[in-house]
């Protein structure tokens, strides 16, 4: 298993699967810039007009909020596109790696060889990062060595979702805090605060509600499934369970619905801080749970 995630053709997966995404995250980008500088402009344009420098253009940013609403979720639909296909290309590489079936009744048909070859071309990064994916596995048990790699796409997630979580919503109450109190400073209107500033932030407050919820809502469940994963491990290490290729396939589906299918992307920035920390403190727990597994002895 360790081997074959060296493979050629499984590192072309994940070549693939970081071009994908990364275009998905372009897609988010976009939505993202023009739905936090349409209420900055609206907020700008609003003090040009306090000071006589332009005339008033509020209702003008409040109409442009609502024509963007419809703009920002088709984008954002091109975005899930993209994750979607991403997926089903890093679903691949898991199934190839720990020699596990495909699911078609969940996962749907492959990602065609001539666009995971197309992808893979456009991957410009550095690809080191791309071998040894899972590490720390050290259990002569080969089933263990899946989950503890099923584990490890849970948990490794669970800090990202959960700091990515927490700063849309601390970021997004202090807009609010910030532009009521800009609003009182300037003793505007409750209509005009509704033109200025409330109607044009609506694609990006409706988009921060609904994403710390959906985050806080997956962070809880892989949690729990990955605590789940631990316990097996646990209770194999004592005899009181075995592991069969029919668990990790379930694993595996779960690992596919509440991780990647309708995963909320992380931003770059904050993935490439906190991935070396993450790596060690993952491959540090995949070893000790191996060493806990390798107490018994089922040959």
């Amino acid at each position: 298993m360790l081997e074959r995630q060296n493979m050629d053709k499984n590192i072309l997966l994940l070549k693939s699967m970081r071009h994908i995404y990364n275009v998905a995250k372009k897609y988010y980008a976009a939505r993202m810039v023009v739905a936090i500088l349409l209420p900055i402009a609206s907020i700008v344009f609003t003090l040009f007009n306090r000071y006589g420098i332009t005339t008033d253009l509020s209702s003008i940013f409040s109409v442009l909020g609502f024509i963007w609403l419809p703009i920002f979720y088709y984008l954002q639909q091109k975005e899930l596109n993209y994750i979607e296909k991403g997926a089903k290309i890093q679903e691949e590489f898991d199934t190839n790696v720990f020699n596990l079936p495909w699911n078609k009744a969940l996962v749907g048909n492959r990602v065609t060889p001539e666009e995971i070859q197309e992808a893979a071309n456009n991957f410009h990064e550095d690809e080191t990062y791309l071998y040894n994916w899972y590490g720390g596995l050290k259990s002569k048990h080969y089933f263990i060595n899946i989950l503890l790699s099923q584990r490890s796409n849970l948990m490794w997630a669970v800090s990202l979702k959960q700091n990515f979580s927490y700063f849309i919503l601390i970021v997004s109450l202090i807009y609010l805090v910030l532009t009521v109190f800009f609003a009182s400073m300037l003793d505007m209107p409750l209509q005009i605060y509704l033109l200025v500033f409330l109607f044009p932030s609506t694609s990006i407050l409706l988009y921060a509600v609904s994403t710390w919820w959906e985050l806080t809502k997956q962070s809880m469940k892989i949690r729990e499934l990955g605590e789940e994963v631990r316990v097996d491990c646990e209770k194999f290490a004592l005899g009181e369970r075995n592991i069969d290729m029919y668990l990790c396939r379930q694993y595996q589906d779960a690992v596919f619905v509440y991780n990647r299918k309708n995963a909320v992307l992380i931003p770059n920035k904050l993935y490439w801080m906190r991935r070396k920390k993450d790596d060690k403190k993952m491959i540090e727990v995949n070893q000790k749970l191996s060493e806990e597994s390798n107490t018994i002895d089922v040959s």
